[in-house]
């Protein structure tokens, strides 16, 4: 039952409606990167790097997990070899594969990424427009230290413990806080961190009474895309003159999203590792 509310709130939430709406490619990166962890906690771990090799489609919102990954690996060369030599062996292929195809595809690449960072609106980093530049540049820093450090001292964890379903979900939470490149419909990537904290909830009441009040706050914040959804459809059935000002109206806490979630998974998350 849990699981088909999920569903259905993530099919009806605002990035993935609108992700589906301009057919974008994050999505299916999206669901390689999902299929990946999931190989890897069942211990199928060469079909997780073939699935992680082929999410590098969209390089700027897998980086994260597909370094936290191969770190793993690495780390624990004896059971988890497969899925580094996977996963190189499949990025090999589909490079080459790229290139017999279509000769000096790479250097086009870069030629259309570098034009796209000056022609497309991109909002700017997350962390900037939150605290300033300045200040969002010591944050970012901050936060890819920090989760940095996490990640070195979980490399060496079983798939089933709780530091490493932690590991993945605080990636993709902070890569949108600090990626110079993401728009509205990359916040699916935030699902993995809502899940996850939904599966440690009993935590929320071992915490102070400030960080109950920021989860509430983060909680409503998160609700709000789907009962600002069902204000606008009623007072459009009312007056539909008013459709083209309430369009924005479950907008208003999509900015908030990778702030609230990431800071309420940290909450989360270390109380539930300490306790």
């Amino acid at each position: 039952f849990q699981l088909a509310i999920c569903s259905v709130l993530f099919l009806g939430s605002w990035p993935l409606v609108l992700a589906l709406r301009i057919h974008q490619p994050a999505l299916l990166a999206f669901t390689l990167i999902s299929a990946a962890i999931a190989a890897t906690a069942t211990g199928k771990l060469k079909l997780a790097g073939v699935l992680l090799a082929f999410s590098a489609i969209k390089p700027q919102s897998v980086i994260g997990i597909v370094g936290w990954l191969l770190l793993w690996s690495l780390s624990r060369w004896r059971d988890g070899k497969g899925l580094f030599l996977s996963f190189t062996l499949t990025l090999t292929l589909m490079l080459l594969a790229a290139e017999i195809m279509l000769p000096g595809w790479l250097w086009k690449w870069r030629e259309a990424m570098s034009a796209y960072l000056q022609y497309a609106p991109l909002p700017g980093v997350y962390v900037e427009m939150m605290f300033g530049n300045r200040i969002g540049k010591l944050v970012g820093i901050l936060i890819t230290l920090g989760i940095s450090l996490f990640c070195w001292k979980s490399r060496q964890d079983e798939a089933h413990t709780d530091r490493f379903k932690l590991a993945p979900a605080l990636i993709l939470a902070a890569n949108l806080a600090i990626s110079p490149v993401w728009h509205a419909y990359d916040h699916i990537f935030l699902l993995p961190s809502a899940i996850l904290l939904w599966e440690w909830r009993e935590r929320f009441f071992c915490l102070k009474p400030v960080q109950r009040g920021i989860l509430r706050f983060s909680v409503l914040s998160v609700l709000w895309q789907w009962l600002a959804g069902l204000i606008a459809v009623a007072v459009v059935m009312i007056a539909p003159k008013l459709a083209l000002n309430l369009r924005v109206l479950p907008y208003i806490s999509i900015l908030l999203f990778p702030a609230v979630i990431l800071t309420s998974l940290i909450l989360i998350g270390r109380s539930r590792l300490s306790g």
